[in-house]
C-alpha cells in the first residue's frame, strides 16, 4: 500500500486527470452527442438553404432571358414600323412637293395665259382705236 501511496504522491497529476476525464465524459457524453447532431442538421439546413437560393438564381436568370428576348422582338418590331413610317412620310412628302410644282406649274400656265389673253385684248383695242 506504501508503494502505491509513493507513487500517488510523486505521479498525482495523473490520477487526477484519469478521473477528470471519467467525470466528464459521464456527464458530457450526451450534450456531445448532441452537439454532432446539431451540427449534422446544421449542414443539412444549409445545404437545403444553398439549394433554394441556387433554384430561385436560375428562375431569375430565365426569366431575365425570357424579358430580354421579347424586349429584342419587340424592339425589332417597333424599328420596323419605324422605317415603314419614314418611309411613308417620305413619299407623302414627296407627292406634296410634286404636287405643289405642278400647282405652281398650272398656275403659271392659266396666269400666262390670261396675261396673253388681256395683251391680245389690248391689241386689238389698239387696233380699233387706231382705225
Amino acid at each position: 500500500m506504501k508503494k502505491i501511496y509513493v507513487w500517488i504522491k510523486n505521479h498525482w497529476y495523473i490520477p487526477l486527470s484519469l478521473l477528470a476525464a471519467a467525470v466528464t465524459w459521464f456527464f458530457f457524453r450526451q450534450k456531445s452527442q448532441l452537439m454532432v447532431e446539431n451540427v449534422k442538421k446544421t449542414r443539412e439546413a444549409h445545404k437545403k438553404e444553398i439549394e433554394i437560393i441556387e433554384n430561385a438564381h436560375e428562375k431569375e436568370v430565365f426569366s431575365r432571358d425570357k424579358s430580354l428576348r421579347k424586349f429584342v422582338e419587340n424592339n425589332k418590331i417597333l424599328e420596323k414600323n419605324l422605317e415603314e413610317k419614314i418611309e411613308e412620310i417620305g413619299n407623302k412628302e414627296v407627292d406634296r412637293k410634286t404636287e405643289l410644282v405642278h400647282k405652281d406649274v398650272e398656275e403659271l400656265a392659266r396666269a400666262f395665259a390670261d396675261s396673253l389673253t388681256k395683251t391680245s385684248e389690248v391689241l386689238e383695242s389698239a387696233k380699233k382705236d387706231k382705225e
